[in-house]
């Protein structure tokens, strides 16, 4: 799954990542979750139900972990 945003000239990198690491994946994985749920049940398999990320979390342990430039 994909999803298209517009970016506005002369936004700032920072706002842009952001974007990316937590806004962008926040709206679409509830979408993704709703998909794995809805095929698995209609294939006849248990279904198998995602849990929620915390996407802001998970940006500030990969921010933790990289090395300062």
């Amino acid at each position: 799954m994909g999803g298209q945003f517009l970016v506005i000239d002369g936004t700032d990198q920072s706002i842009l990542d952001n974007f990316a690491d937590i806004n962008g994946p926040a709206i679409l994985f509830p979408f993704v979750r709703e998909i794995i749920a809805s095929l698995t049940a209609r294939a006849g398999i248990p279904t198998v139900l995602v849990q929620p990320l915390n996407f802001v979390d998970m940006a500030q342990r990969r921010q933790q972990s990289q090395p300062s430039e």
